[in-house]
């Protein structure tokens, strides 16, 4: 039932239809669709809940809602409450399909498909404003999650927050300005001063699903746990394109240069980096001063941006020379 003001009654039964409806979608149930919250659709909404990340507590507040509109569900009649979003954007004027710098659009490189904040279905991480400071770090890290809103949710849970993320498809969304947003992604010395990306990947082999897009996955001794699954071909693709931007003078408002961390004496480093705690600019992979992510995607980018060798050709020669049992590779 709608309001006077035009907003969801989310104590009402259309509501309760809107999320039985959703949930018999999203994740493939026989509720019925009557709008009465009992135990069923109150342990459905758990399940739910458990496999977003969320508070586990059988109700369907904000954050679960706008999971279950991440998920694929449709906004629920008049609701003003968007996607993962926390109303409207200051920056409403700007394009949603361009990468936001310095409260800029700029626009990506031919190919690579950019959501920004702007699109009221994207959530933005709310951090300190760094306006006026070079930024001249780029970061990749991956998520051991199998989804942009599994992203989300556990950046979430966790105080944290990324500037980019890259779904499976390759596709990125941007949930931070890139110059002014000083986000959590990095550690207090590298946050200030740094744009971070989220490549979805579940990373571990025993996290993978049917039906997802992850099919390989390689023996190597600088990942956790000795085995690592490989980001998607897309993934990899829009990983060395937006490395490649940038690191480039298009990114207007940004100062990274086309320093390769963990290269030198001509090999990759896949693991920690000497001094990699340190601030320096250039690219670097989450590895090189945190967790295990971030290095093989990194290798892909070097090897498409420095040897110009074909996407189908990077993809196979960055797994054969990740699979090792060593913490550096060789570069060609």
């Amino acid at each position: 039932m709608m309001s006077m003001l035009g907003e969801v009654s989310r104590g009402g039964r259309d509501y309760g239809h809107w999320i039985q409806r959703s949930l018999n979608q999203v994740l493939g149930l026989h509720l019925v669709e009557d709008g009465v919250i009992g135990s069923q659709t109150r342990s459905a909404i758990r399940s739910f809940q458990l496999r977003q990340g969320l508070a586990v507590d059988g109700r369907v507040g904000p954050l679960t809602e706008r999971a279950l509109i991440a998920a694929g569900a449709s906004r629920p009649d008049g609701a003003r409450t968007p996607f993962l979003g926390l109303g409207p954007s200051p920056f409403s004027q700007l394009p949603p399909d361009q990468f936001v710098v310095a409260g800029v659009a700029l626009p990506p490189p031919v190919g690579l498909s950019v959501t920004n904040f702007v699109d009221p279905r994207v959530f933005r991480f709310r951090g300190r404003n760094r306006r006026g400071r070079v930024i001249s770090e780029f970061v990749v890290h991956e998520t051991v999650t199998r989804s942009v809103a599994d992203t989300v949710a556990v950046l979430r849970q966790r105080n944290l927050g990324v500037h980019l993320i890259l779904g499976p498809d390759g596709a990125i969304t941007q949930h931070g300005d890139l110059a002014d947003d000083s986000l959590g992604h990095a550690g207090p010395t590298h946050n200030s001063g740094s744009v971070g990306v989220e490549v979805v990947n579940p990373y571990y082999p025993e996290n993978l699903r049917p039906g997802l897009l992850w099919t390989r996955t390689i023996r190597a001794g600088w990942a956790h746990k000795g085995r690592y699954v490989v980001p998607t071909p897309p993934q990899a693709e829009a990983v060395a394109q937006l490395t490649a931007w940038i690191s480039s003078p298009a990114a207007r408002g940004l100062a990274i240069p086309r320093t390769w961390i963990g290269a030198g004496g001509g090999q990759m480093t896949m693991g920690r980096v000497a001094g990699g705690d340190q601030r320096r600019p250039g690219i670097y992979a989450h590895t090189y001063f945190g967790h295990a992510d971030g290095s093989w995607l990194v290798l892909y980018a070097w090897l498409r941006i420095e040897k110009n060798l074909p996407p189908v050709q990077a993809y196979e020669e960055a797994i054969r020379l990740a699979t090792t049992r060593a913490n550096t590779v060789p570069l060609p």
